[in-house]
């Protein structure tokens, strides 16, 4: 019987052990990924985690109604600037659009590393009739670029402002 509490205490203090062992480990998918140099699985994380808040808020007034997605870029690039392998992440929420629909935004992080990412994103879609009779307002991932200078670029258009 002795036996038996002796060994009942010793694995409840190992499971202790490796319980607080993982916790302190970082384990970010994201800058695992990333480390490995596995750029298409960071495309399909940063794609499931836009795909998290696609619907945004709807504002409605007497006379209109429409959905914003900053809220939903804000929390992505919250998301992506919490994370230890990137240096910066912002949005294109400063630069001057055409505003025909379907709207497109771009969402960009350099990492530590000084690589740069580019995600394109469709806010709505049109499409036949058939379509439309669906709810289509959303964000829809269009694809990811490389490209130098994006969150600079940003970051002083939004100073400008």
């Amino acid at each position: 019987m002795k036996k038996l509490k002796n060994m009942k205490l010793s694995m409840l203090l190992l499971f202790i052990f490796m319980a607080t062992n993982l916790i302190g480990q970082d384990d970010c998918k994201l800058c695992k990924t990333i480390s490995k140099g596995q750029f298409n699985k960071m495309e399909h994380i940063v794609k499931t985690e836009l795909l998290k808040y696609k619907y945004g808020t709807i504002i409605k007034s007497p006379s209109a109604s429409y959905t914003n997605y900053d809220d939903s870029y804000d929390t992505i690039v919250a998301w992506l600037n919490s994370k230890s392998c990137v240096e910066q992440a912002t949005w294109d929420k400063c630069q001057d659009k055409i505003q025909p629909y379907p709207n497109f935004s771009r969402l960009g992080f350099r990492l530590k590393s000084g690589d740069e990412f580019v995600f394109h994103i469709q806010q709505g879609h049109s499409n036949n009739l058939k379509n439309r009779l669906k709810f289509r307002e959303r964000l829809y991932y269009l694809s990811m670029t490389e490209d130098k200078g994006f969150v600079k670029k940003q970051i002083t258009l939004c100073k400008g402002h």
